[in-house]
């Protein structure tokens, strides 16, 4: 979900809770009910909103992105290598873990690339102008005995950076707006 929808939904969904909020606290005062316990609702979509405003967007539209699932086999030393164009993105030479490697790799992109983790994956995105889908970048590995790589573009499947971005998936994001219109 894009940054504009995201606090669309945030600023409809708190509107409608402080009118939610300043009704329920009317009806209640002039019942005389305990106040405390009818605002559960109340609680629980203030508690989802948060969640909205936690969630983290991409800024901007991605030019180019690509999952590397990398395997350590056996020890030794390896050396890897992210090519694209003819250039190289990233370069890691050493005997290290499968998550050392993957750090290494990361810490080396340059700024026209922003990445991270997740398990055996490092996810590499850019919103550069220069960069574009068209050219998947190639991965070099001295010693395939040793290490194996799998890439994969993420060109049309975009969710999967949101997706691991953030605590919530696409369509997690997608059920709290559903419930938050039912609630409020």
């Amino acid at each position: 979900m894009e940054k504009e929808t995201i606090q669309k939904y945030i600023k409809y969904f708190q509107c409608k809770l402080a009118t939610k909020y300043a009704k329920t606290w009317n009806n209640n005062l002039i019942k005389g009910k305990c106040v405390e316990e009818t605002f559960e609702d109340i609680i629980v979509a203030n508690y989802l909103i948060d969640l909205l405003y936690d969630y983290n967007y991409l800024d901007g539209t991605v030019t180019s992105a690509w999952s590397f699932t990398i395997e350590r086999l056996e020890d030794g030393s390896v050396t890897i290598e992210i090519i694209k164009d003819g250039i190289t993105l990233a370069s890691y030479t050493g005997t290290d873990d499968t998550a050392t490697i993957l750090s290494e790799l990361l810490a080396a992109l340059s700024v026209v690339y922003k990445g991270f983790i997740d398990g055996n994956t490092l996810y590499i995105y850019s919103f550069d102008g220069g960069e574009t889908f068209t050219t998947t970048p190639v991965v070099t590995i001295s010693d395939a005995t040793l290490l194996t790589n799998v890439t994969e573009s993420l060109y049309g499947n975009l969710a999967v950076l949101t997706d691991r971005l953030n605590c919530l998936t696409y369509e997690e994001l997608c059920t709290i707006k559903d419930h938050l219109a039912k609630l409020l």
